[in-house]
């Protein structure tokens, strides 16, 4: 059986900056703690997500190299930004400091990527270019 990985990363760049302790030991931000409770034991319900390894906690750079298999696995990365533009080069060195680790990074989830004028600009080597939508009215819209 093939190991998959959902990775939810600390939500605010640079990431070594941030301290993940208390969002790691709220119970309400742990996706897997709120699905369970949402299922309202639900025994019909087919859980998608039952043959996949989830790490639903908040993270550092230096603590996903911790996690079990993660050198093993691909990786789908989470990321709050604030800010794709002003955030654009941490995020780069972000993940290729992860490659260097040999972590495979398969999907790469930018939430608050906020005005995006120039997306051509925003290339990370080795991933296809960002696919987004932009909502109108929003932070960062002048």
């Amino acid at each position: 059986m093939a190991c998959q990985l959902y990775l939810i990363v600390c939500p605010v760049l640079p990431i070594t900056m941030v301290n993940t302790m208390p969002l790691n030991c709220n119970p309400d931000l742990d996706f897997l703690h709120v699905f369970n409770n949402s299922l309202d034991n639900n025994a019909d319900f087919d859980n998608p997500y039952l043959t996949i390894q989830i790490d639903g906690k908040f993270h550092e750079t230096s603590s996903i190299l911790q996690i079990q298999n993660i050198l093993d696995c691909p990786v789908y990365i989470s990321l709050n930004v604030q800010s794709l533009n002003s955030k654009f080069e941490s995020l780069c060195h972000f993940i290729k400091d992860l490659l260097v680790q040999n972590v495979k990074i398969e999907i790469i989830a930018i939430q608050e990527c906020w005005k995006i004028e120039f997306p051509e600009l925003l290339v990370i080597p080795g991933y296809h270019p960002f696919i987004f939508k932009q909502r109108e009215g929003m932070r960062g819209e002048e």
